[in-house]
């Protein structure tokens, strides 16, 4: 049989062309030589039945065998090959004068398959005018013999028309079934896509949850690193004391920085389940003790800070302690960098709305200070607008009207959950 190039994207029928087209020869090529052998006398001369020649059973033979090779085609040309095995079928039936021995799946299995695939305009008409065909030439085959009764119009009308109703049901069944698997594919392919999307966007908010708290462990103590290295290498001095004490400073911010850095990954690791509420930074230190450690270690690197807590703020999401902790820890790194001399004042109360964050410095007076602030937004000021936003609350970082910086948080008691991929 004539091999069939294959196509990944044809529709298929359960089972591929090629392997229909070779049970529908099978089926009716054995049906029709068992007819012959039984009801003719072609291969057995005292059989009972009428005398075919030779050309007039090789020949429907070789119709139905067309029949099925053109069934290789089915689903790529399914109307051009309804028509082929309709009319090699006509051939064959006016050959042999017997419609019953010229019954093959090969027709029927073409309608199904140009119903399951065609447009409905398109098959309704073809198998109208491929049925008044089919009972004409019957009718006048029929009528021949027996005369036009209406017997035998009625007999003739049940013989022919059945089998495309059978054919015609079963193409419809089936292309609703290949409709409702391609919505399913559709609706399993919309919610894998989701489903990448939202693995995509919890890798990105964790990655910048990640790089967020990377940056505000470390920029505070390596900033004061870089201001002490430079510090050290200006002193105008042979005092082994000072150096000593200039290098010890080093010294101290770089283990402070080792230690936030472990706390951090410690904080990173930590799952939905071990999250617990109340104002807790870590075990065994609070939010107002963090602070004061905060400012403690801003004195101890020179800064001028005065710490304002209220004495409600007790109960506060773990959340929205660590954001709070955050945001004066950047704070407090921008006044060091740009207004190192400058008093810094830290204010943090319980107001009607939230938690109300201020931190607000003086202008400097050194002279390679920066008395506007941050020229452009860095990562810090970038970072902390998201962790408010992150829990439905607000930051305004700006200069102040009489000179000066001035960061403003308002952060929800209750806090928010984080949504996915807005940071």
């Amino acid at each position: 049989m004539t091999s069939v190039p294959t196509h990944p994207d044809r529709p298929r029928l359960i089972l591929p062309d090629w392997l229909w087209a070779i049970l529908c020869w099978v089926v009716g090529a054995g049906y029709f030589l068992l007819g012959v052998a039984v009801a003719t006398k072609f291969f057995f001369p005292h059989a009972l039945g009428p005398q075919l020649a030779p050309m007039v059973v090789w020949g429907a033979l070789a119709a139905l065998t067309l029949q099925a090779a053109v069934i290789c085609w089915a689903t790529v040309a399914p109307l051009t090959v309804f028509w082929v095995t309709f009319a090699l079928f006509q051939g064959g039936v006016l050959l042999i004068v017997d419609r019953m021995l010229m019954l093959s799946p090969a027709l029927p299995l073409s309608l199904v398959i140009l119903v399951a695939l065609s447009r409905q305009r398109k098959w309704v008409s073809s198998v109208a005018l491929a049925v008044a065909i089919d009972l004409g030439i019957y009718l006048v085959i029929g009528t021949s013999a027996a005369g036009v009764t209406i017997f035998a119009i009625i007999s003739i009308i049940l013989r022919v028309i059945p089998p495309y109703v059978f054919a015609i049901l079963a193409g419809l069944l089936y292309a609703n079934q290949r409709k409702r698997a391609a919505l399913e594919a559709e609706r399993a392919d919309a919610l894998r896509l989701a489903s990448a999307e939202i693995r995509k966007s919890a890798i990105n908010a964790e990655r910048t949850r990640i790089a967020r708290e990377i940056h505000d462990t470390l920029a505070r103590h390596l900033g004061s690193i870089v201001l002490h290295s430079k510090g050290t290498l200006n002193l105008q001095t042979n005092d082994v004391s000072v150096l000593r004490d200039a290098l010890r400073t080093v010294r101290d911010e770089g283990e402070s920085a080792l230690k936030s850095t472990r706390e951090t990954i410690k904080l990173l690791r930590q799952t939905d389940d071990d999250s617990r509420r109340g104002h807790a930074l870590m075990p065994g230190i609070t939010l107002r003790e963090g602070l004061a450690q905060l400012t403690a270690a801003a004195a101890a690197g020179g800064q001028i800070v005065c710490l304002h807590i209220d004495d409600e703020v007790t109960d506060v999401t773990y959340s929205t302690a660590l954001a709070c902790y955050r945001i004066v820890q950047e704070s407090l790194g921008n006044a060091r960098t740009h207004a190192p001399d400058a008093r810094v004042t830290v204010t943090v109360r319980r107001g009607t709305q939230g938690l109300e964050i201020r931190v607000s410095n003086e202008e400097s007076r050194a002279p390679d200070a920066n008395p506007s602030g941050p020229t452009r937004p860095g990562y810090g000021l970038i970072g902390m607008r998201e962790r408010a936003e992150l829990l439905g609350g607000t930051l305004i970082s700006a200069p102040r009207a009489g000179g000066g910086w001035e960061t403003r948080a308002l952060l929800p008691l209750e806090a928010q959950e984080p949504v996915l991929g807005k940071a």
